[in-house]
């Protein structure tokens, strides 16, 4: 059960998180189509960058920065480590 509701927190976390970067991008730019734009672009570089596709080993050194603020990563790794902590797998 705690696994559950540590999912549940981190997917809530991660919600309002990316709800105030969607109303940060509503409130800078001038029309819906840029901000829509700019939304897109900013999902795209915290996925690619926190870790569901790139491992931060192999990232260039000066997008490190982006890796360490992005709202999606400390969500990922503590899903990670409360699901998978527990589990050995035999080879």
């Amino acid at each position: 059960a705690g696994s559950f509701f540590i999912f549940l927190i981190g997917l809530e976390l991660t919600y309002f998180s990316a709800t105030s970067i969607a109303f940060l991008c509503a409130a800078i730019s001038l029309s819906y189509v840029f901000s829509a734009i700019i939304l897109a672009f900013a999902f795209e570089v915290a996925r690619i960058l926190s870790g569901f596709f790139l491992p931060p080993a192999l990232m260039p050194g000066y997008f490190v920065w982006i890796h360490h603020v992005s709202y999606l990563k400390y969500p990922y790794f503590a899903l990670m480590e409360s699901h998978f902590s527990d589990i050995r797998l035999a080879c």
